[in-house]
């Protein structure tokens, strides 16, 4: 309960009931992970907080990023809809379970090495080297980087210097080929990781 709104809570999703006496539609989010069901409880505490404490609206269409995660909101039968973007098919799907996926496994390497909390969008860059596409292990630092990178360098065993070939690509179509490095990327600026994982702090 959260004052007048409740959260009801299934199997497979999380809605509240009593936002639209505050003049806001209804949300549902959908999971389809049980064990994550306090998490997606959490989630829709969290953005009746926003709504109530902003007098904000969610409207259709609105995305609410989470941690490094976007969740985007859509109107299905007068409830706005979570869905979320999914890197295999490039396209938003309904649920939230990779983005509280992505948050819990992030925020748990973040505590474990003692890192503040610090993920990337989505659509900034990220620097890899030949090899890591492929799925090789490889060393990832994290530098200081202007607001379109995400700050991180993934350099593999075949990187020989600044005469080895390096890609640029956003963070979303890295995770398309290795989505096995998303636990690590919200690790802040003078970090860095061996994967597989070991932890190290930058000089």
């Amino acid at each position: 309960m959260n004052d007048e709104v409740e959260i009801i809570v299934s199997n497979s999703s999380v809605e509240t009931l009593g936002l639209v006496s505050f003049g806001h539609q209804e949300l549902r989010i959908p999971v389809d992970n049980q064990d994550l069901i306090g998490d997606t409880y959490s989630l829709a505490l969290r953005l009746i907080r926003y709504i109530r404490g902003s007098a904000s609206k969610i409207v259709p269409g609105e995305t609410v990023r989470q941690g490094m995660w976007v969740i985007n909101f859509e109107l299905d039968g007068g409830v706005l809809v979570a869905s979320e973007y999914d890197p295999v098919s490039k396209k938003f799907v309904a649920g939230a379970t990779r983005a509280l996926t992505c948050l819990k496994a992030q925020n748990t390497i973040c505590q474990i090495c003692c890192s503040k909390f610090n993920p990337p969008h989505l659509d900034q860059l990220i620097v890899i080297t030949d090899g890591v596409e492929n799925g090789a292990g490889f060393r990832g630092i994290r530098y200081e980087a202007p607001s379109h990178m995400s700050g991180w360098w993934l350099l593999s065993e075949e990187y020989k210097g600044t005469q080895s070939r390096k890609e640029t690509l956003c963070v979303k179509d890295l995770l398309s080929i290795r989505p096995d490095v998303m636990p690590f990327l919200a690790l802040d600026t003078h970090r860095g990781f061996v994967h597989p994982f070991s932890w190290q702090e930058q000089d």
